[in-house]
């Protein structure tokens, strides 16, 4: 009876809830559904049911087809979660421990392997390069395949840091898991996905897609826009990287697993807890990562969860245990940001004036700007830069301080939240959170800053780039130029000076004017699909002899100078 009355009460909670939001939610999502753009689909949960369901947008722009709740769409890194789900599965049925060192399942593997565990691989804690960047930034014109990543892998003589040390978001290290997984259970990955995890919870529409020519029933095209605003069709030309994110799935099948974190009819509570349990850096630092799994604070409130960006696809999926709450997100707009439609479906339950409870041992640093004299801030007007070239300009602009950066010169403001201390004002509002990206002033001589420290940090770098305070100057173009080479990896980068500028040159590609004032230059060419880079040249005695090359998922790859 008891039962019944909680079944009943329940039901009328959810329903008188959902009658009182479904305008609210309609209302925040039609900012991105738009007539003849592709769209995706919403799903909120709260208490193991749907509350609001809302498919918008075109699933295939070509034939006009609209998105259905049913429609399948590939989940990009949110597969990352089942994955590693199948390892610790086969950790408790003995088969495996996550302290093994990898070098037991790949004998073949680079020397590093052996002092890598599987819980560095499910942490992203490895140091390993990420193979979509290592391709990159190798020059790779190559169809992605097991074959190639392996290949690739084998030949690495060098990490990213000694593991355990720094977390980096790493498909490589997912990529290895999925591997492992086939090893000891000697069936493939898709099939071991099915019968240990998707058919024992009924997610019958949830499937690793393997065969990039297979047809796939009612699934969504994913699109983004080109550098002239049309929508393009991004094809996935290498989906049998599966056990980073080839998984495609429908609303009803997440909720369904979102069900089981709650519930645990299938996977107990051993299998939960060490599924969410944060990974720890070799100084004991507590990371925010588990296993596939996030857990990020927003406004107060721990979040679990992942989100996920493929070839015209962003996801995201996220539950907030202390209300039962959960967000799921599927998109096959690959101009829509996924955080913006999930947050602003979560704000709806999280307001400024919500006291419940707060979950502890999870803290953010929330900073509330400041008020700052147009005196004060006039200190901080100048020019910052790395050893010759210029990165940032400070200027007063309609009374804000306004930095300069980019080939375009695109102004961004900044907002003081301490005498010293500023965020990028796009920071969403009422959020500004000092780890996210800071611009920190310091060492004031006659008032003035002569030292910046810019700190970077988001889901895939933390960094931080240490600027001093220069006046005007002239670079001497001709000493960066010539062949910058790495003969164990055999990559050659060219750079060559023309009409006074200077160029990177990539094979048969057109040249790329380099613009020193850019810190971080997204180089538009075939080769670097996920765009962004830094270039540092490295001096011996006022020469230039080699040029480091790093990315956020690939770090200090050293080109040699040859001369010339």
């Amino acid at each position: 009876m008891k039962n019944v009355l909680f079944l009943i009460g329940t039901l009328i909670s959810i329903f008188s809830y959902s009658q009182k939001t479904v305008a609210e939610f309609d209302a925040v999502l039609a900012q991105w559904d738009k007539p003849n753009e592709p769209g995706g689909v919403v799903g909120v949960v709260q208490n193991g049911e749907f509350i609001y369901q809302k498919a918008f947008g075109l699933a295939s722009l070509e034939f006009n087809v609209p998105n259905k709740i049913s429609t399948k769409f590939q989940l990009a890194s949110i597969a990352k979660q089942f994955t590693a789900a199948c390892i610790i599965l086969l950790a408790q049925e003995g088969k495996l421990q996550l302290d093994n060192t990898i070098d037991q399942y790949f004998p073949n593997g680079p020397d590093y392997y052996k002092d890598i565990t599987i819980q560095h691989l499910l942490n992203h804690t490895s140091g390993i390069w990420s193979f979509e960047q290592a391709f990159d930034l190798l020059l790779k014109d190559i169809i992605i395949t097991d074959y190639e990543i392996e290949k690739l892998l084998n030949s690495l003589y060098i990490t990213n840091f000694p593991p355990g040390d720094q977390w980096s978001y790493c498909n490589s290290g997912y990529w290895l898991l999925g591997k492992i997984v086939e090893k000891i259970s000697d069936n493939s990955l898709e099939n071991h996905l099915k019968e240990h995890l998707f058919t024992p919870l009924k997610m019958y529409d949830t499937q690793l897609v393997k065969d990039p020519e297979i047809i796939i029933y009612n699934a969504a095209n994913g699109y983004s826009k080109d550098i002239n605003n049309s929508y393009k069709q991004r094809i996935e030309i290498a989906r049998d990287i599966v056990s980073s994110r080839a998984i495609i799935s429908t609303l009803e099948d997440l909720k369904k697993w979102e069900n089981e974190f709650y519930q645990m009819t299938i996977l107990n509570a051993d299998f939960w807890k060490q599924m969410t349990k944060p990974g720890v850096l070799n100084n004991g630092e507590i990371l925010e990562y588990a296993s596939g799994l996030n857990s990020p604070v927003y406004k107060g409130f721990k979040l679990i969860g992942h989100s996920g960006v493929s070839l015209g696809f962003r996801t995201s999926f996220h539950t907030l245990p202390e209300k039962k709450l959960s967000v799921i997100v599927l998109l096959n707009n690959g101009n829509i940001f996924e955080y913006d439609v999930s947050s602003a479906f979560f704000d709806l339950f999280i307001q400024d004036k919500d006291t419940t409870s707060i979950t502890p041992n999870y803290e953010t640093t929330v900073n509330v700007p400041i008020e700052m004299p147009l005196n004060k801030l006039q200190q901080f007007s100048g020019n910052f830069a790395l050893e010759e070239s210029t990165q940032f300009n400070f200027s007063i602009i309609n009374n804000q301080l306004t930095g300069i950066s980019g080939e375009n010169n695109v102004p961004f403001q900044l907002v003081p939240i301490s005498d010293s201390v500023f965020v990028h004002a796009t920071t969403p509002k009422d959020f500004y959170v000092l780890s996210l990206k800071t611009f920190t002033f310091s060492e004031f001589k006659n008032k003035q800053p002569s030292k910046l420290d810019i700190h970077v940090k988001n889901e895939y770098v933390d960094l931080v780039e240490h600027l001093n305070r220069q006046a005007d100057f002239h670079l001497n173009l001709d000493s960066y130029v010539g062949i910058y080479r790495n003969e164990t990896l055999n990559v050659s980068y060219e750079f060559i000076k023309k009409n006074e500028n200077l160029f990177l040159k990539v094979k048969n590609y057109e040249p790329i004017k380099i613009n020193f004032k850019t810190p971080y230059k997204t180089y538009n060419i075939p080769h670097i699909a996920w765009g962004g880079f830094t270039i540092t040249f490295l001096k011996k005695t006022n020469e230039i002899t080699s040029l480091i090359l790093s990315s956020d998922r690939v770090q200090n790859l050293e080109l040699k100078k040859i001369k010339t």
